[in-house]
């Protein structure tokens, strides 16, 4: 008897355990489930991301399957841009045919599967991601700021020791007085600065976009607003050029937009703009060194010492003997390096330096048409964000823009996953009527 039930015990578990997958499947909420997680991961740790990745478009083939609702639209700017990101990867993976170095050609190539991997999944997401966007974006913002508060801690954390039983803060590394466990790679733990702050400031102008919206609705506003605040601080402490640039540049953009109709409103901006956040931002080391040198008249010094201007004037040579098809996505690292060499930068020779612009990037290991194919892609945002007003997607497209002129931006995973992901999902942000 007591067999028997166990029996029974089992086979309801089954039949329970499988109308709940199914009920799931039905509704399109596994792969809402994966796309949380994969947005929620993404400012915390990027590497845990390509497996909620999988399972994601596992999941979104499941419900396709079983609901035969979903439907292709064939003439839709989703389609047109996923033909062009199809494009553009497949374009490097031709380059790959003329690349010396396949081993390493084969690494880049992997590290970028997320550029059609999201589109894919995107092209056609299912009811339950359209309908909750704004929920995706809001996981993404509240993430970006727990991870950036958990940074804070580790640099408080790591900066105090026990000497005698007496407490001491100490926030300088062992290897430089000069530095801190506040600044730069100290503080953005297990994640690239300039990653880390175009997290920062797009989750920064969607707090502000979401407090706007609830304004008044609801008191959660002021919560939004509050992160709004919170989270361009910490591009202080990143201390990524790229990042505060894009921060003077995007934010006063954002409320002359939101303000538009309202001229008092933008002037109280700009004051506070003037006389709070340009002081703030000046005590900054590295933005300290700039303006001194600036109103120094060391501008060409300035120039002459960064050392992206050696690695560019390197790739635009690299550049002048393989315009049409470039040196192939394997041999870039290997076709700089030994420009390094002919011209003795050491600095460069041991650090085996990146192209450190995105433009450039595409330009050196694909040619003048894997770029011609990149900058279309650029333009179709703009475009399309335009025609619909999305100042969301327009704001996030002129981000990128500035990180790409300083860095190479889709040489790691976070930047890839974060570009793919983003132009893909914010092609369905819902638009308000003015």
């Amino acid at each position: 008897m007591a067999k028997k039930s166990l029996q029974l015990f089992r086979y309801l578990n089954k039949i329970s355990i499988s109308e709940s997958f199914d009920s799931l499947i039905k509704q399109e909420a596994l792969s809402f489930y994966f796309a949380s997680a994969c947005v929620i991961l993404l400012p915390v740790y990027v590497w845990y991301v390509p497996p909620f990745m999988i399972l994601w478009g596992c999941s979104r083939i499941l419900e396709i399957a079983k609901n035969k609702k979903s439907k292709l639209i064939l003439f839709s700017f989703p389609t047109f841009l996923f033909i062009l990101f199809i494009a553009y990867f497949s374009w490097q993976l031709v380059s790959l045919l003329y690349s010396e170095n396949i081993k390493t050609g084969w690494n880049v190539l992997f590290s970028r599967l997320s550029l059609i991997l999201f589109p894919l999944v995107l092209l056609i997401p299912g009811e339950k991601i359209l309908n909750n966007i704004k929920f995706l974006l809001k996981l993404f913002s509240i993430s970006t700021a727990i991870f950036v508060l958990f940074c804070y801690f580790h640099s408080l954390l790591v900066s105090i020791s026990f000497i005698n039983g007496n407490i001491v803060f100490n926030p300088h590394p062992p290897e430089g007085y000069w530095m801190s466990y506040f600044f730069g790679n100290y503080f953005s733990v297990n994640q690239h600065p300039s990653y880390l702050a175009m997290f920062v400031i797009f989750s920064t102008i969607y707090s502000f976009e979401t407090g706007f919206d609830l304004l008044k609705k609801s008191k959660a506003s002021y919560f939004w607003f509050g992160m709004g605040v919170f989270l361009p601080v910490s591009l202080y402490f990143l201390s990524s050029r790229s990042g505060i640039l894009s921060c003077l540049i995007l934010l006063p953009a954002y409320f002359i937009y939101r303000f538009r109709n309202n001229r008092k409103r933008i002037f109280l901006l700009l004051l506070v703009f003037v006389f709070v956040l340009i002081p703030v931002l000046s005590t900054n080391e590295r933005v300290k060194i700039i303006i001194d040198e600036v109103t120094n008249n060391k501008v060409m010094k300035i120039v002459h010492d960064d050392g992206r201007l050696n690695i560019w004037k390197s790739t635009i040579r690299i550049i002048k003997q393989n315009t049409l098809l470039g040196v192939g996505i394997g041999d870039v690292r290997d076709e700089l390096h030994k420009e390094y060499v002919k011209i003795g930068d050491q600095d460069l020779i041991d650090n085996n330096y990146n192209v450190h612009n995105q433009f450039l990037e595409v330009f050196v290991e694909s040619g003048i048409v894997g770029l011609s194919i990149f900058v279309l892609i650029l333009l179709s945002i703009l475009f399309m964000s335009f025609r619909t007003g999305n100042i969301l997607f327009a704001l996030f497209l002129f981000m990128m823009i500035i990180f790409f002129m300083f860095e190479t931006v889709l040489y790691r995973l976070a930047g890839v996953a974060f570009f793919s992901l983003f132009s893909f999902l914010l092609t369905y942000y819902p638009q308000k009527s003015d």
